[in-house]
């Protein structure tokens, strides 16, 4: 249609499509042919502050600037920007609920744990069993690594000695103490303290248990003195 008319006429056609458009970008309520009227600034803030002040309301005092320009833009479908809404919210007072778990005070100070106590009780257990020399030379075997998981589960055989099927009762009831309350404590077995540097107590685990202080004192002793090379 443009096309059939003079130069002239066609740019003032585009001049008026582009002052429509941003006028309406401006100002989507306006309708066209609706008489305009320029509001002034203060009585605009003072409409969005009265608004801000009843979507705050509504949300129980909750809502802070972020939630509040949310609530405008999509619930009320209201035109205004986050900084607006931040500005007008500080100069009215209004405030939400902080968002970080301590707001903008400083957290509590973390209280400095000695490295030498341990936050869980530790208890120090010894297995005194007695097995064969190793084969070719005068070395007790005494209780290598793994020897004690047949006595954990009480997994012996009726052709085992009985002192060691009189363990393995008394160990797997310690285990089994030890997952149900936390607290490896079993009959016939006696009370198990936690392991501290002052007592050193540890559960003799055998045919008749027993608590020892401070076993193989003279080897820790031994390694302890020693003081590390210095390259």
């Amino acid at each position: 249609m443009l096309r059939s008319h003079p130069p002239g006429f066609r740019r003032k056609v585009l001049d008026l499509l582009c002052a429509a458009a941003c006028w309406t970008c401006r100002c989507p309520a306006i309708t066209p042919g609706a008489a305009v009227h320029h509001q002034p600034r203060s009585l605009r803030h003072a409409g969005l502050t009265e608004q801000i002040r009843a979507v705050h309301a509504a949300s129980r005092g909750t809502y802070g600037a972020g939630r509040v320009h949310a609530e405008l833009r999509l619930g009320h479908g209201i035109i205004v920007g986050h900084k607006a809404v931040e500005m007008l919210m500080r100069r009215a007072g209004i405030k939400g609920l902080p968002t970080h778990r301590y707001g903008h005070q400083q957290p509590p100070a973390r209280r400095h744990r000695d490295p030498l106590r341990p936050r869980r009780a530790i208890h120090l257990r010894g297995l005194h069993r007695t097995l064969p020399r190793l084969p070719g030379t005068d070395f007790p075997l005494g209780s290598p690594h793994a020897a004690d998981i047949p006595l954990k589960f009480a997994n012996t055989g009726a052709d085992r000695p009985a002192g060691e099927r009189a363990t393995a009762r008394h160990m797997s009831a310690l285990w089994a103490g030890f997952a149900r309350d936390g607290r490896p404590n079993a009959p016939q077995v006696p009370r198990w303290p936690a392991y501290t540097l002052t007592n050193r107590a540890t559960m003799w685990i055998d045919t008749q248990c027993k608590i020892v202080s401070d076993p193989d004192r003279a080897e820790r002793l031994f390694w302890e003195n020693r003081e590390p090379k210095r390259s």
